[in-house]
């Protein structure tokens, strides 16, 4: 797996330093945009004393993420699916992030899918699509995972409006697309049957102008509507508990907005933290708070 990150890692590189390519567009393939990275396999590298292994595989992927984040090109993610651990790493830090009514997102990995990841880039002699990466497939096996938001995801997260970012960072919740755009996770919402045609139109911009790229998704852009049921409807409860200094002072804020309005979100917030590693918990809050200061 650290070889495939190794792999992208050196084609992300690569393409940066060439003068024909204008545009990277990063989206997956089937049902996920990348659901993670296979930290089951991590877990039993260091079970059987290979721990260097697994060390790398992180190394590697963080560098991932750090180049992602400071790329020189514009890139454009296609969130058009399942957004999970190291998809959000993969993708978030890009200038454009595009979701649809299928992005699910969620800041720890906890399906199992496997995904390919497809790059195409726009090459200024050609001025149309050009496929020039080969396919990565990654994997993870369903479980929820006692670590803490990692691949820079407590930089985007203490971004959030409010103290949104802490309440999705230490329940794992997940957003869909409208929420995604809401909170600024995504910078666009496309309907999914206007994709094709968005990526028709990138690959004919001979420009790097940023503003031209946008304005060129705000055409095929929509704006949803919440759901009803959206934890966003309720920032101004997240904002009275998640603020709190502690995790303890945190769960005892929700338990009394429990007690004075009967709520199955705030029933089900105090279940997800409550079921959680409260090492991670503590871990997760602070790297987000940090993030902040």
């Amino acid at each position: 797996m650290w070889i495939k990150i190794s792999r992208l890692l050196e084609l992300f590189l690569a393409n940066e330093r060439d003068p024909n390519v204008k545009l990277v567009i990063v989206k997956g393939k089937g049902r996920a945009f990348c659901a993670g990275g296979d930290v089951a396999a991590v877990v039993h590298l260091v079970n059987e004393g290979n721990w260097r292994l697994g060390a790398k595989f992180f190394s590697k992927e963080f560098i991932l993420n750090y180049i992602m984040a400071t790329y020189r090109k514009n890139q454009v993610s296609i969130l058009n699916g399942i957004v999970m651990g190291g998809g959000a790493g993969a993708s978030i830090h890009g200038r454009f992030r595009v979701a649809t009514e299928n992005s699910v997102f969620v800041s720890l990995s906890l399906v199992q899918s496997y995904l390919e990841f497809y790059f195409h880039l726009v090459r200024k002699p050609l001025g149309g699509l050009t496929s020039a990466f080969p396919t990565c497939l990654f994997a993870m096996p369903e479980t929820a995972l006692g670590l803490f938001p990692d691949v820079g995801a407590s930089y985007f997260l203490s971004r959030l409006p409010g103290f949104f970012g802490e309440y999705v960072g230490l329940t794992g919740t997940r957003l869909d697309g409208a929420e995604m755009l809401a909170c600024g996770l995504a910078t666009h919402f496309v309907p999914s049957v206007r994709l094709s045609l968005l990526e028709e139109a990138l690959c004919k911009l001979d420009s790097t102008d940023p503003a031209l790229i946008s304005a060129i998704i705000d055409e095929y852009s929509h704006q949803p509507s919440l759901k009803e049921q959206s934890a966003y409807h309720r920032l101004s409860v997240i904002d009275r508990c998640f603020s709190r200094r502690t995790v303890e002072e945190i769960l005892s804020a929700l338990e009394r907005e429990v007690l004075n309005k009967k709520d199955d979100w705030i029933s089900a917030t105090i279940q997800s933290l409550k079921a959680a590693s409260p090492m991670s918990l503590k871990i997760s809050l602070r790297s987000v708070r940090e993030q902040k200061a």
